[in-house]
């Protein structure tokens, strides 16, 4: 192995195409694993909530109603939290997906741009490519919007859901 690639192996984490074996073994799996801090957040939440509460006086069936009113609302956080991150890793792996594809048309372009047999055929290749390349990128530009427009729409839902069900309980 030569030091060029030797170099190249070590930027993409020791692997030649960049893309580790546990991300090609298991691509159900997350490739961009998130931490569970919302959760310890939430946690910490009702932790204090209780605490103060307590400290306030709150006690009897007004400690009681704030207390589940908390908890509903911090399960409205982690159910949003969820669609979210569904979402975000869906669109880590349509990412994934459009630069690959991408590579691939540029690859495929570079040699058509070697087929060209004089420089205005070079030319007229080049000018196709760079029209190719843009139409490629409002098409994924559109995809992405649609999906992160959804994904927004779904945490809403989650959200609203959630609030519907606290507002039909009795204060």
């Amino acid at each position: 192995m030569n030091a060029q690639s030797n170099g190249s192996d070590a930027r993409h984490g020791g692997h030649p195409d960049g893309i580790p074996d546990a991300v090609k073994a298991a691509p159900d799996k997350a490739i961009w694993p998130m931490p569970n801090g919302l959760d310890a957040a939430a946690r910490q939440a009702r932790e204090a909530a209780e605490r103060f509460s307590q400290t306030l006086g709150f006690s009897g069936e007004e400690g009681e109603r704030l207390a589940t009113q908390s908890r509903r609302n911090m399960e409205a956080v982690r159910q949003c939290r969820s669609v979210l991150m569904q979402a975000f890793q869906s669109s880590s792996e349509n990412w994934m997906e459009m630069v690959q594809a991408q590579w691939k048309r540029s690859f495929d372009g570079m040699e058509r741009l070697m087929q060209a047999k004089s420089v205005q055929e070079f030319g007229a290749i080049q000018g196709e490519l760079v029209r190719e390349n843009l139409e490629h990128i409002l098409k994924d530009s559109r995809c992405i919007a649609e999906r992160s427009m959804r994904a927004a729409d779904e945490a809403g839902k989650a959200l609203a859901a959630m609030t519907d069900r606290t507002a039909d309980v009795p204060a």
